[in-house]
């Protein structure tokens, strides 16, 4: 898609947030931008979109694909457009090794920034504020605890994953017990390939 095609679909998800904001039980309480769009390129398959959700640490491990985060995703037809979701628990910064640095653009007290989509739209990314580790010590120290959240779910998924009750709840929005699986084994290798490549650089 084009990036202005791009910017709109990053308003319509903001438009989308203010709709379901006050029906939904689920609080989000921030969605920000990151990723290829804040390069400005001529053209992207994607928008990349952090959903921050009000919901313990461990509910939201890195790259997990709840039933009820799903079905919030699929109320907004996140699951019919070109939108990379990922949720980021309340409890943790937005920023991770995969969103090195990001932008808010719809806030649940103030709602969506239309300076921000302006910015975007005219290139400005020099005034946008950028949201991303603040040191290298910090960046690390996120890296293991959400590798330990991490190591926690896949051991969750692989102990309950031929309960008859587990796969059939965690078989609905077109994903499947193994899709969980799978989701749950690559966040834990991300993470530790993430924290080896932190460490070698130091060397």
């Amino acid at each position: 898609m084009k990036y202005s095609t791009a910017v709109r679909r990053l308003g319509s998800v903001a438009d989308g947030l203010s709709m379901i904001d006050g029906v939904d039980a689920l609080e989000v309480t921030d969605a920000y931008v990151f990723g290829e769009l804040l390069d400005g390129p001529e053209s992207l398959d994607v928008v990349s979109v952090a959903f921050v959700v009000d919901l313990p640490v461990d509910e939201v491990p890195w790259r997990s694909r709840s039933v009820v985060l799903e079905a919030l995703a699929s109320l907004m037809r996140l699951d019919k457009v070109p939108v990379e979701r990922v949720w980021r628990p309340a409890g943790w910064p937005v920023w991770n090794h995969a969103i090195v640095r990001a932008v808010r653009f719809w806030s649940r007290s103030d709602g969506t920034d239309a300076d921000v989509l302006a910015l975007l739209g005219e290139h400005r990314f020099d005034d946008l504020a950028y949201v991303g580790p603040p040191s290298r010590e910090r960046y690390l120290e996120q890296l293991r605890i959400e590798k330990a959240a991490a190591r926690r779910h896949l051991r969750q998924v692989l102990d309950r994953y031929h309960d008859r009750d587990w796969q059939r709840a965690h078989r609905s929005y077109a994903m499947y017990p193994e899709d969980h699986l799978w989701w749950a084994a690559e966040a834990f290798t991300d993470l530790d390939d993430a924290i080896r490549d932190e460490l070698a650089d130091r060397d």
